[in-house]
């Protein structure tokens, strides 16, 4: 309808394995789903909102993202 009130991130990439044998593909692809996709959405979204002067953004991050998990770069 034009709008945009509210806008949820929850999508995450899982990059499994040890720092030193994650290939370099897999942490590029992690980078750009949990990092710059949530930033490139925020912008999007905030640009729309500031125009209607109204909305709300939502990042929603798992458990790894307060905490530690072995075996998860």
């Amino acid at each position: 309808f034009g709008r945009l009130d509210q806008m949820l991130n929850i999508a995450g990439f899982l990059c499994p394995g040890l720092v030193h044998q994650v290939a370099p593909e897999l942490l590029a692809q992690h980078l750009d789903v949990n990092a710059k996709g949530l930033m490139f959405a925020c912008q999007a979204g905030a640009r729309q909102m500031v125009k209607q002067q109204r909305g709300h953004i939502l990042n929603v991050a798992s458990i790894a993202g307060l905490s530690h998990v072995p075996g998860l770069a």
